[in-house]
């Protein structure tokens, strides 16, 4: 499994759906995280990457499918996240057929951290 895949549901604390097509989740990540240890010694922060992984994260525990990355629109990074931040993450999204377009906003106590659009489908396997 990618590890960045893995951090990212390992840090994914709580979610829930208030509305049709929207979703809000926890994160918190642990300083022990090896993505810390090179991002950046000294200073840690939560990598983008990380960040982008997070709504992956929650849409593929929200439909129970494997998820790819097809494309980003917009990653909007305004504040640093550091290792034991509580992250909220809000999503809105729609579908179509195994496709679904995402826009998100993440935020540290009443500090917005990221603004995110992206695409995301299902994976498919193909087994000879």
């Amino acid at each position: 499994m990618n590890t960045l895949k893995h951090d990212a549901a390992a840090g994914l604390k709580d979610f829930a759906s208030p509305r049709k097509g929207e979703i809000e989740a926890v994160f918190l990540f642990p300083s022990e995280l090896a993505v810390f240890s090179g991002h950046f010694p000294g200073r840690p922060i939560v990598p983008g990457i990380l960040e982008l992984e997070m709504v992956r994260a929650v849409m593929e525990r929200f439909t129970g499918a494997a998820l790819r990355l097809v494309s980003v629109e917009k990653a909007k990074f305004l504040r640093e996240v550091k290792p034991g931040d509580r992250i909220l993450l809000s999503l809105s999204f729609t579908s179509s057929g195994g496709r679904f377009s995402v826009k998100g906003k993440s935020s540290v106590g009443e500090e917005k951290a990221a603004q995110i659009e992206l695409t995301l489908e299902s994976e498919k396997v193909n087994i000879p």
